[in-house]
């Protein structure tokens, strides 16, 4: 009988075969790899943004930061390869928000922005998918 995959194997795996080494505007230097629900984060971010350029009262603006808040820290979570990212806090084996400058939260952003949207597939007026990459990037 086949083992059953565990959803850590299949991060692990994405990880192996998407992850990039990437120089920070700090000098860090860092793994960064596409979260496999990619286009779903990118599109979740979206509509927090929205709903907090939109928002009036305090309450619900107060609320709508939490929310913008975890999102951040599960995207980040999920595209740190090395070191890791922990959303409580740095740890001997993984950095923390406070870590980053704001010119690295912003680069992090723009380049998992640019590669989610090109590894999405394109569909032209016929249906075809164009634009699909057949190749990845290997940890060197």
């Amino acid at each position: 009988m086949a083992d059953v995959a565990k959803a850590g194997d299949f991060r692990r795996e994405n990880e192996k075969r998407h992850a990039v080494r990437v120089m920070l505007p700090s000098g860090l230097a860092v793994l960064l790899a596409v979260p496999l629900d990619g286009l779903r984060l990118l599109r979740e971010g979206v509509l927090i943004l929205d709903k907090l350029r939109i928002a009036t009262e305090h309450e619900v603006l107060s609320q709508l930061l939490q929310e913008s808040d975890a999102f951040v820290n599960r995207l980040l979570e999920r595209a740190f390869v090395q070191p890791r990212f922990s959303a409580g806090g740095p740890t001997a084996e993984a950095i923390g928000l406070c870590d980053l400058l704001w010119e690295d939260f912003r680069f992090i952003l723009c380049w998992l922005h640019e590669n989610i949207l090109a590894e999405a597939p394109r569909v032209d007026d016929l249906g075809e998918c164009q634009g699909v990459k057949s190749e990845s990037t290997m940890i060197q």
